[in-house]
């Protein structure tokens, strides 16, 4: 009975050092923004965020007339710099690209957070409606990692989207470490986000993901209620996935399908 005791009393010790982790380190150990990879140019735009930051975007018009812009949000360790090459094949499927950097990551001012993740995301779709044209009816969202949090943050703000993406994208935050969510309050909670979801969607994830492992997809997958589809990277991880021609072929007929 005493070793039974001193084991639950280890147990629920561990369990609220966790919790204590969680709520006070969880932006510190989920945000890593690299050193800045570009430099301002004409292609830059910059806008004011709800966090108070100054933004930078990136907008890329597509030289052919086009019923369909993609709204991009980057993963986790990335900038404008690092993604431009492959904005520009999204462009050169015939889209208007816009993206842009959250608070604290490439030339966007501010600290990284969630809640700013959020706001960042947020402000810069209102940045796209209002100055590029964009509208829900013609924009593909498209998230990878945790872009994905920052595209369902959109996505439940308007209805009738063209599309969504979700690529190598996050269920709850936790769930990326652990099977279950272990803390009582939500971290990156797409999967409530999704069960809402009415326009078409794509989930693309690698079966050797170790960063965001595959129980996300299939936690994802199986919350939308929408028209969806889930396409597996057999043999592919996190960060290569985009190097696949299946990710290639399923964005390019999933976009293709939408205009």
């Amino acid at each position: 009975m005493k070793i039974l005791l001193a084991v639950i009393i280890c147990a629920a010790v561990v369990y609220a050092l966790v919790l204590l982790a969680a709520f006070f380190f969880a932006d510190a150990l989920m945000f890593h923004p690299p050193a800045r990879t570009y430099v301002k140019t004409g292609e830059i735009v910059e806008f004011e965020s709800d966090s108070g930051a100054r933004l930078a975007g990136l907008f890329l018009k597509s030289s052919a007339p086009t019923s369909v812009n993609i709204f991009y949000c980057h993963g986790n360790g990335e900038d404008l710099g690092m993604i431009y090459s492959g904005l520009n094949r999204l462009r050169e499927l015939g889209c208007n690209v816009f993206s842009f950097d959250y608070d604290g990551y490439g030339l966007s001012e501010g600290k990284p957070s969630e809640e700013n993740l959020y706001k960042s995301a947020r402000s810069a779709w209102e940045f796209a409606e209002k100055n590029l044209g964009f509208t829900p009816q013609n924009t593909v969202l498209f998230g990878f990692s945790l872009g994905s949090a920052a595209v369902c943050s959109v996505a439940e703000t308007r209805k009738h989207w063209r599309g969504i993406i979700l690529a190598g994208g996050i269920a709850r935050g936790v769930e990326t470490v652990l099977p279950f969510d272990a803390v009582p309050w939500k971290i990156l909670d797409n999967t409530s986000k999704i069960s809402h979801f009415e326009c078409p969607l794509l989930i693309i994830h690698g079966t050797r993901d170790f960063i965001v492992p595959p129980r996300n997809a299939r936690r994802n997958f199986a919350a939308a209620k929408c028209a969806k589809k889930l396409v597996w990277l057999d043999g592919y991880g996190h960060n290569d996935i985009s190097a696949s021609s299946e990710y290639r072929n399923a964005v390019m007929q999933f976009i293709k399908g939408q205009q």
